[in-house]
């Protein structure tokens, strides 16, 4: 498919508004890439991969119906990945993300899940991580999502898993 169509779900009206959504997300992502550490996002499939690191920072966990601020131990990056679809830009929820980071000289991995982060101003899936100055590949998967989609002509779209690979320096 290479773009949305008018159909019986969908006016052409109604595509632009979730264009225009998109549109913002696209705007927030330009913006937390520019404040980074360093980002870089590519195109695969249905999908838009980015990812952003920062330095580590506090963030609130859920735990016994409450909600704790932590700080960060051990961990001196923060690690961020928007996933989004690439008709509409915008954010997809819902997924099980997990990287793997390969460090290029020591050969050390770091697996791990990323959860779904709530952020001001842009949704993302991240953590805080512990990572050593290097060269390391950086390889991002997800299943594809399992929500229903609606749209009998535009919504048959993002049905295959989600993988990237980006070869990122940290100094």
């Amino acid at each position: 498919m290479e773009d949305f169509v008018e159909s019986e779900e969908s006016t052409s009206e109604q595509i632009k508004i979730g264009k225009a959504q998109g549109d913002t997300v696209q705007k927030a992502l330009d913006e937390m890439m520019k404040i980074a550490d360093q980002g870089s996002e590519v195109e695969s499939g249905d999908y838009l991969i980015a990812y952003v690191i920062e330095d580590s920072e506090g963030l609130y966990t859920f735990e016994d119906e409450e909600l704790l601020w932590e700080e960060p131990e051990e961990e001196n990056k923060h690690l961020e990945i928007c996933i989004r679809d690439k008709f509409t830009k915008r954010f997809i929820p819902y997924l099980n993300v997990q990287i793997t980071l390969t460090n290029k000289e020591t050969e050390k991995i770091t697996e791990k899940n990323l959860p779904f982060i709530w952020h001001p101003w842009l949704y993302h899936y991240g953590a805080n991580i512990e990572i050593e100055p290097g060269t390391y590949t950086l390889e991002i998967y997800a299943e594809a999502a399992e929500f229903s989609r609606h749209d009998e002509e535009n919504g048959k779209i993002m049905t295959e898993s989600i993988e990237a690979k980006f070869e990122i320096e940290i100094p």
